[in-house]
């Protein structure tokens, strides 16, 4: 993962995503761009050093637009106040836009 406005040759940061189930996991929000951020899954003792990351980032930047829309990694386009949530899927925890059972 880099930083939004990220340099060519920076070299990507990577957390843990392994799980054996969906209380490992833990959805996070990194801000790719201006009005959107990405849902991102993470094993949960991960989430302190994402947090980290994203304040060295800059966080949400500052924007002509809402900054509502948020993208899961099942291909879900939500817009607040829906959330993504964070499963465990194949042993990767992933988010998701899908709505519980």
């Amino acid at each position: 993962m880099l930083c939004r406005g990220a340099t060519t040759g920076s070299t990507p940061t990577k957390f843990d995503t392994t799980c054996t189930a969906d209380a490992d996991c833990v959805v996070a929000a990194n801000w790719n761009g201006c009005c959107s951020a990405a849902a991102i899954g993470l094993k949960t003792s991960e989430k302190a050093a994402f947090d980290a990351f994203e304040a060295t980032c800059g966080g949400m930047p500052v924007c002509d637009c809402f900054g509502d829309q948020v993208n899961t990694e099942d291909g879900y386009q939500l817009t607040a106040p829906a959330t993504a949530r964070a499963v465990c899927y194949a042993g990767t925890c992933l988010s998701t836009g899908m709505p519980l059972p």
